[in-house]
């Protein structure tokens, strides 16, 4: 037990430089994540000054909340004077199994992952820590689609003073996705991690890794140092990736990670969401098709038309009535960013309205878990009122099309129980809620709760 309180469970991860544990938290009851590192492992000579880092970047860690990092909850010496790093435990799977199954990712899948890891790099960046082991194995897709960037074992500040966790001789990264400059020995900075990053959305994007053809870990090295990649697919990613993320020279990439961020937006934005497939990993577009609040940190570019919310709802719900769903849901998302401040009421409504037409696309299942995760949070902040009641409903009917009648009633029960006290037994979704009880609408063919328009 560390600390008298995480009592240790099982072993889950290791490497060069110690051990990741499953843990209990025995005193609030959950689960975490502790990572030690063994006495052996540090330097003698450097000891004292290796522990005063680690408790440091152990706060500059904790210190750095953002959705795509782990939350750090505790750091210190356990009583074999070993250090550990007591961290979120996080539900998921690695992106080498993706990558192990050696099939492409759809490539919106692959500019959703890229969007989340370079907004984690981003708030890294930002608190002055250069990763430097960006790979598949560290970064975790849990079931919701969310994408965390884990293992800071190796990070270096800016100033290139680089935690000493590691053993003497011992190169830290991994070669495979290291950019030219750490090869030729020169000091990290945060456009290392960005050529990683491209080498690990090249290899999602192909299904290979990078320099695949490569005879020997030498000749991988090499390439990384002298060969261009080859082209990708897809034209923006190509440019994104291929001609942008894996640039020889750290003064060719792009800029910062926020300007990664910022371009895999305006990628994401423009295409269509991908088919309805089963994954066998999480659906990584999720938080950005219907995210329950901002994605990220990052924030967002200026507007191409400067208009006022009222204008925006009007062309997302004229849009909506006109059947052209794709450009509805882009507008009610960004209506629902720009209101989230100001009127989270109003941006509620929105991503609602952006469920609505994401279903309209023919994405069911995205569209169902979006809205109970809206709700879910909806709930969390605030009393129930009408707009939560009406969503309530609306999730009701996207259960029985989806064909969880069962489910679906019971919903429909609650949904009228609670409208009737709040709202009263004459108040429209009362009603809609007591009649869908008493007359289940057919399976297959929900009704929206704006319904559009025909096309003229």
């Amino acid at each position: 037990m560390w600390n008298g309180r995480y009592r240790r469970r099982r072993a889950i991860g290791s490497g060069g430089m110690g051990t990741v544990f499953l843990a209990e938290d025995t005193r609030l009851g959950r689960d975490v994540a502790v990572k030690t590192v063994k006495s052996d492992h540090l330097e003698a000579s450097q000891r004292d000054t290796v522990v005063a880092r680690f408790r440091r970047e152990a706060r500059t860690a904790a210190a750095t909340e953002h959705p795509n990092l782990p939350v750090v909850y505790d750091a210190g010496l356990d009583d074999e004077d070993d250090l550990y790093l007591v961290m979120e435990h996080i539900k998921g799977v690695s992106l080498d199994g993706p990558v192990d199954e050696g099939e492409p990712l759809p490539a919106v899948d692959v500019m959703a992952i890229g969007m989340q890891a370079a907004a984690a790099l981003d708030a890294l960046h930002s608190h002055g820590i250069v990763h430097r082991d960006v790979k598949p194995a560290n970064l975790l897709l849990n079931e919701k689609g969310t994408v965390k960037v884990v293992d800071f074992g190796i990070a270096t500040d800016t100033e290139g003073r680089t935690t000493r966790l590691t053993r003497t001789g011992f190169e830290p990264g991994t070669p495979e996705y290291q950019a030219p400059e750490l090869l030729h020995g020169q000091r990290p900075e945060p456009r290392s991690d960005l050529y990683a990053l491209g080498a690990v959305l090249y290899e999602l994007a192909t299904g290979a890794p990078l320099f695949a053809e490569a005879p020997s870990l030498y000749e991988v090295q090499r390439a990384h140092s002298e060969t261009s990649p080859r082209r990708l697919d897809h034209p923006g990613l190509n440019a994104l990736i291929a001609n942008g993320l894996l640039r020889k020279s750290p003064s060719d990439r792009p800029a910062t990670a926020r300007d990664v961020y910022l371009r895999f937006r305006d990628l994401f934005t423009a295409t269509d969401p991908a088919p309805e497939t089963e994954r066998l990993y999480g659906n990584p577009t999720l938080p950005l098709l219907i995210p329950s609040t901002p994605p990220t940190a990052v924030p967002m570019a200026p507007r191409i038309l400067a208009r006022n919310d009222g204008d925006r709802s009007a062309a997302a719900d004229k849009a909506y009535r006109e059947g052209d769903y794709r450009k509805a849901l882009a507008e009610y998302r960004n209506l629902a960013e720009e209101l989230e401040d100001t009127d989270p009421p109003a941006a509620f409504t929105a991503r609602v309205r952006s469920v609505e037409s994401l279903h309209r696309l023919g994405q069911a299942a995205v569209a169902l878990q979006a809205l109970e995760s809206l709700v879910s949070q909806r709930r969390s902040q605030a009393p129930a009122d009408e707009s939560v009641l009406r969503a309530m409903l609306l999730y009701g009917r996207y259960l029985h099309s989806a064909g969880r009648t069962s489910e679906a009633r019971r919903w429909h029960e609650a949904t009228a129980a609670e409208a009737e006290t709040l709202l009263g037994p004459g108040h429209p979704v009362t009603v809609e809620a007591r009649n869908a009880l008493a007359v289940p609408l057919p399976a297959g063919t929900p009704q929206d709760a704006h319904p559009p328009k025909a096309r003229q």
